[in-house]
């Protein structure tokens, strides 16, 4: 007659399978062959078993607690990673050598300094960014007087609505609707003066403020769609030598070929940063064309 198996067989089986349902079929009948082997192996089968089913408890409840110290070391490094991918995009230089062949969409932008002048910059910008704002209030005043009044720089401005700043598009119309009367400028310091209420949505409200202006064909021009390939092309040149957001600039020199060589800046820089770059660049001797 085979011999009977214990009554906490069935027990242990029972427990094994509630505890161990998140392990492999393998572990679990490993488990319960060992139960198994014991409880042949004991005579005094009741307090062995309960004996051991409790080690195996203690067993299940460490391999859980192996799983999900394994689970938070996988967390843990997938979030290092991820800083560290972070950390290496914020260490990215902000300035990077750049050329690029001009599509010619930049002639007819509004520019200051000679026409001629050796080093040419270019901003790409929108006039409802705050860091635009920031960079025409405290910077390019300095840019204006070292530089542009001296002869020694073109700047040229190239639009740069980011698709975020609902307004920007229509802000920088109605600065080439201005230029129209040659208020290019008087308009541009404007925008730049009253972003929070360009932000608002007052574009209008920021025209009415030019009192030397048409108002009647500058509302005209602002109700048109006239410039809208022109600022499309602007930013679409910007993009393709690196711009992102705004503002960005290009710093160069133009070369035999017609190609502008020099670094494009991301970012609104501090002034002595860009200073330096503009000041290498005319360090430079002029190439022969």
């Amino acid at each position: 007659m085979a011999k009977q198996r214990p009554v906490f067989y069935n027990l242990a089986q029972r427990i094994c399978a509630e505890r161990l349902a998140p392990f492999s079929k393998a572990s679990i009948a490993l488990l319960l062959s060992i139960a198994a082997t014991v409880a042949a192996c004991r005579d005094d089968s009741g307090s062995t078993m309960r004996e051991e089913i409790g080690k195996l408890r203690e067993e299940v409840l460490a391999l859980k607690q192996l799983h999900y110290e394994v689970l938070n070391m996988q967390n843990e490094i997938s979030a290092l990673k991820a800083r560290q991918q972070k950390d290496t995009t914020a260490a990215e230089s902000p300035i990077k050598p750049a050329a690029f062949t001009p599509d010619g969409s930049h002639k007819d932008d509004p520019f200051l300094g000679p026409k001629d002048a050796a080093v040419v910059l270019m901003a790409f910008s929108d006039f409802q960014c705050r860091p635009c704002q920031k960079f025409f209030l405290e910077s390019f005043p300095l840019l204006k007087t070292d530089f542009i009044d001296h002869g020694k720089l073109k700047f040229i401005y190239r639009d740069f609505p980011v698709g975020s700043h609902l307004h920007a598009k229509r802000a920088a119309q109605l600065a080439h609707c201005a230029g129209e009367q040659g208020l290019y400028w008087p308009m541009f310091s404007l925008l730049s003066e009253n972003r929070l209420e360009l932000e608002a949505g007052h574009v209008e409200a920021i025209a009415a403020k030019l009192a030397q202006a048409n108002q009647e064909k500058l509302a005209k021009c602002l109700q048109s769609t006239k410039y809208e390939r022109e600022i499309e092309r602007d930013a679409a040149e910007g993009k393709s030598i690196g711009a992102k957001g705004a503002p960005g600039f290009f710093a160069g020199r133009e070369g035999p070929d017609g190609e502008l060589r020099g670094v494009f800046i991301r970012g609104a820089q501090p002034y002595p940063v860009l200073k330096a770059e503009i000041e290498k660049l005319l360090a430079i001797e002029p190439a022969t064309k």
